[in-house]
């Protein structure tokens, strides 16, 4: 099955007027969705691209990533998300591993592959979704470097489903209604399951943020989209902890029902900081790139 039709697809027919993903731009509904991605891969087409070559993703999170990424998967084309503000030698170093013939974005001067700007993407002609086979290669997700030169996780459509069904379900309880943010960016692994493919395949919606994060503006992203699940980074709870015990606000995550931490280990006495200035539950999770997926987590309600 098409990952597209896992995310997308199949949630049409009954929730189509659902909204699937939101930004400070707008929304789209699972419909629309479904139609941008379409139309994202007819653009991705007339660029030069096909079935199981490389279609780099190099656009902050928005929408615009949503049907950029999608878009390929339609084509069964194999996307690759990069991080838009990466080195311009790391990039350059990653585009020539991968070679892609499409990059959707600004890619370093010289760099293989013709590049296309978002706006292109809604110009395309809607094409048929191809069809292809659950081990079929989907996308790659590169690793972050820190023991040597980035390297690419191969993944196939059908990987999605053990994320989407399993922790995302089982755990994060993750359902129609949820409104999910990560603060990690959706290139990483991290932002790639629970602030896009869990989200949506669970039927949530996906609320997306360009730009730095920072505690005030995750807060602001929090109250303007209601969000209920939110997830990062170690780092960034120390700093929302520190934030919250200076600006205490008892409604500042008052739509959320869950914290989730993965990409590090969480030291004990900022998940207990948190939970004090908070007041909401805060699970552990880790994983890899090359699993796609949390592989090991806390649960809910469990101490």
């Amino acid at each position: 099955m098409n990952l597209v039709e896992l995310l997308v697809g199949r949630h049409r027919e009954a929730r189509g007027a659902d909204v699937a993903a939101v930004d400070d731009a707008g929304e789209w509904t699972f419909d629309q969705l479904g139609e941008a991605a379409a139309r994202a891969a007819g653009a991705r087409a007339e660029a030069g691209a096909g079935p199981g070559e490389r279609v780099a993703v190099l656009l902050p999170d928005g929408r615009p990533w949503l049907a950029a990424f999608l878009g390929a998967a339609w084509l069964g084309a194999v996307a690759v998300p990069l991080d838009p503000a990466a080195e311009p030698a790391t990039l350059a170093d990653i585009l020539e591993d991968c070679e892609p013939t499409v990059v959707v974005g600004e890619p370093p001067e010289g760099a293989p592959g013709r590049a296309i700007g978002p706006e292109a993407l809604d110009a395309g002609a809607p094409r048929e979704m191809a069809a292809v086979d659950d081990d079929e290669l989907a996308y790659l997700v590169y690793s972050s470097g820190s023991t040597g030169r980035p390297k690419a996780a191969m993944h196939a459509h059908g990987d999605l489903r053990t994320g989407i069904e399993g922790y995302g379900a089982e755990v994060l309880g993750l359902g129609p209604g949820d409104r999910c943010h990560s603060v990690a960016k959706l290139f990483t692994s991290l932002g790639f399951g629970n602030g896009f493919f869990r989200v949506l395949g669970n039927g949530g919606t996906a609320v997306l943020a360009a730009g730095k994060p920072n505690a005030r503006s995750v807060l602001g992203v929090v109250a303007r989209h209601g969000v209920t699940v939110l997830t990062a980074v170690p780092t960034f709870w120390s700093q929302l902890a520190r934030f919250l015990e200076r600006h205490p606000d008892p409604e500042a995550l008052a739509s959320v029902r869950v914290l989730v931490s993965s990409g590090d280990r969480l030291p004990g006495p900022v998940a207990e900081r948190l939970r004090e200035v908070a007041g909401v539950e805060l699970l552990e999770g880790l994983g890899c790139s090359e699993c796609s997926n949390i592989v090991i987590s806390t649960r809910p309600g469990v101490p």
